[in-house]
């Protein structure tokens, strides 16, 4: 087997001052994992780039006690030129491919991590539509510049933010203090599983939180499109048809013998079908169908999209 060698010039100024010192570190307050979230997704699409792409970027933000962090303020706008990659985006209720699509799983993954280690919420928008790779009621969609992720360190410690991936998993984790209290969670396959690692001291921020039963159940509707290189027979689904809901999400944080309450109310919108048909078949349309050249009948044809916001 061979090997390659490589040789660099490394700066090195002696007696150089280290950008941040131990006693910084620990004026920081930093002492222990206080939560951590996981979500999955299939390998190997562009949207796990740009998922990976912005979780790198953020690895390692440190949020002072006080201080707000807002994910499009720190990532900055999504570009090619940066390696971010097209993808599926929900814009007025259609997927359309917009560079940095799919990122919205990180801004889930984060707010979860956010939500169960008890951090105040600045501002989150959950998703248009229900996808099960995502907590139901306890989730968020991102988009530059709008709608934005934001949460602010409400606690006397700072929180130190790292990152992780692999080719199908996502994951978030908040350093900081919390009376030694460590709650980790993921989201696969429609489960939610939230586990209390330690339990910490009598100073900790507990978390729990409720989602109700769906009500105010609403119905898609179907879109007709011409596509003119379709025969009359033939109908290409381009995305498929969901019901809208409503669910409201409580949180409870309890500390020292108090509860804080919180209440969000999500509702999901129903997701329309789309299908592209012969522009006679489009209703109201006015075009006359051709005469039938052939007996020939054609199958159904379906178009399989990509999973939409994130």
């Amino acid at each position: 087997a061979s090997s390659v060698r490589r040789q660099g010039t490394l700066p090195f100024v002696e007696g150089a001052e280290p950008n941040i010192r131990t006693a910084d570190l620990e004026q920081l307050g930093i002492r222990h994992l206080v939560s951590e979230f996981t979500t999955y997704h299939p390998c190997c699409q562009n949207r796990v780039t740009n998922i990976q792409l912005m979780a790198d970027i953020i690895d390692g933000a440190i949020v002072m006690p006080g201080g707000t962090f807002a994910v499009n303020e720190y990532v900055g706008e999504r570009t090619e030129e940066r390696g971010f990659l097209e993808d599926g985006t929900i814009i007025r209720g259609e997927l359309v491919p917009t560079v940095g699509g799919g990122v919205s799983q990180f801004a889930t993954t984060m707010y979860n991590a956010i939500f169960w280690g008890g951090y105040q919420d600045v501002t989150h928008r959950p998703h248009t539509f229900y996808f099960s790779r995502y907590p139901e009621g306890i989730e968020a969609t991102i988009s530059w510049q709008q709608p934005e992720l934001a949460f602010r360190n409400d606690t006397d410690s700072a929180v130190w933010i790292r990152t992780a991936h692999t080719d199908t998993s996502i994951t978030v984790k908040f350093y900081g203090s919390n009376d030694g209290r460590v709650i980790v969670g993921d989201h696969d396959n429609g489960t939610t599983e939230i586990r209390v690692i330690r339990e910490g001291g009598p100073d900790a921020r507990r978390v729990r939180a409720e989602v109700s039963e769906r009500s105010n159940f609403t119905e898609p509707t179907i879109e007709y499109r011409a596509n003119p290189e379709l025969e009359v027979e033939q109908t290409r689904r381009v995305q498929s048809p969901s019901q809208g809901w409503t669910v409201t999400v409580k949180r409870f944080i309890e500390r020292a013998g108090t509860t804080h309450e919180e209440q969000w109310t999500v509702r999901y919108l129903a997701r329309r079908e789309i299908l592209e048909v012969h522009p006679c078949m489009v209703p109201g349309a006015g075009v006359e169908c051709p005469e039938p050249t052939t007996t020939t009948t054609f199958p159904e044809e379906t178009t399989t999209t990509a999973p939409p916001e994130g």
